[in-house]
């Protein structure tokens, strides 16, 4: 049975969370979810340059999400250490002899958000399991909605598409979007368009 990650502050370690430059909105609402399993934040991760944080100081973070968007694929250093919740490599970090020593060497086995990744793992022999998408646990934090809701939603339904769906339906549809705000928004900008309108 999976369980919801935790990181506890100690005097020797700071808490960090992910930030995002992907236009995939999904990404924000990860690092929402784990917001939801801290106490606080002292400072920001940006996931897809992990190995050029060498200046940080000893930092504790959620491990969720999709890796490696970006093109550096050396590991990360020393300084970050990692809570493994909801973590899916891509095909070349999976097959990286450097990441598989690295995840290798972790204190914990590494729990993945997929059924794929956790066997993957282990054939390479990487003790992993199935802990789910860190999302799953939202709910245990976030108060239940007192409202039934009535609308159908359209999650990034094109406008040409509306034209096939019956009138009474579309009006009232409750319009929402997985692609980030254009631009190079802060993560609280990004974050503000998770809150329900």
């Amino acid at each position: 049975m999976a369980t919801a990650p935790a990181i506890h502050r100690n005097s020797m370690s700071k808490v960090g969370i992910f930030f995002h430059r992907t236009p995939n909105i999904g990404d924000d609402m990860q690092a929402y979810a784990c917001l939801a399993h801290l106490d606080c934040v002292d400072t920001m991760l940006d996931r897809d340059q992990l190995a050029s944080t060498a200046h940080f100081e000893p930092t504790s973070f959620i491990t969720n999400s999709w890796f490696l968007l970006g093109d550096d694929l050396r590991v990360p250093p020393p300084e970050l250490q990692p809570v493994w919740h909801g973590f899916r490599p891509d095909a070349r970090l999976a097959s990286s002899p450097e990441w598989i020593a690295y995840l290798r060497d972790m204190p914990y086995p590494i729990g993945c958000r997929d059924l794929c990744t956790p066997r993957r793992l282990r054939d390479a022999g990487v003790p992993a399991y199935f802990s789910g998408c860190v999302t799953l646990f939202m709910g245990q934090y976030l108060p239940a909605l007192r409202t039934e809701r009535k609308h159908v939603v359209f999650l990034d339904v094109p406008v040409q598409a509306e034209r096939f769906i019956p009138p009474e339906v579309a009006r009232d549809a409750v319009r929402l979007s997985t692609f980030a705000p254009a631009g190079d928004g802060s993560m609280l900008d990004r974050m503000a368009t998770l809150l329900p309108k």
